[in-house]
């Protein structure tokens, strides 16, 4: 009775059944699907055809998940190395549980990188008096230094905050 609607349904379904987004959903919430997981071992886990996006799939299911259970990072600002991370705070949460939450972060970083990254900028002579640390929102899990890399391709960027330079070099 409606072709063009049941060929624009079965079109849907075909499409929808191409990416793996629900079924990575699924094994994060089960565990079986790491958060850091390269792209390699999504892409022998989920194949998919070319014009899919492995990253984009599990940037999307990231996001879900951390809608369920999201915790908040902060990264340095190259994505090279995640500091910490706590349980993201709930829609609706108060402005002064917000603000804990972002002290509290700022606290992960620790003082060896805020000397590390003085210490190259003025290597550099960059015009800078801050160091950038983004905080992006990430499924819970046991994130480790080396995760930077993947925090910054699947998840979602919320803020950033600055640290001023402990000194600054003329």
């Amino acid at each position: 009775m409606y072709p063009t609607a049941m060929t624009g349904i079965a079109r849907l379904q075909r499409s929808l059944a191409e990416y793996p987004v629900s079924r990575m959903l699924a094994d994060l919430a089960t565990g079986v699907l790491k958060p850091n997981s390269g792209t390699e071992e999504l892409r022998e886990r989920y194949p998919v055809p070319d014009s899919v996006s492995i990253e984009a799939c599990m940037s999307h299911a990231c996001r879900a998940h951390a809608d369920l259970v999201g915790a908040v990072l902060v990264t340095d600002a190259q994505l090279d190395t995640a500091f910490g991370q706590i349980s993201a705070p709930e829609d609706g949460a108060s402005s002064d549980f917000a603000e804990a939450t972002y002290r509290e972060l700022r606290t992960r970083v620790p003082a060896w990188h805020v000397a590390r990254q003085t210490m190259l900028i003025l290597a550099q002579r960059r015009v800078r008096s801050t160091i950038e640390y983004p905080i992006f929102v990430m499924p819970r899990y046991a994130y480790g230094a080396g995760d930077g890399p993947a925090v910054g391709r699947y998840g979602e960027y919320f803020l950033s905050f600055n640290v001023p330079l402990p000194f600054r070099g003329n």
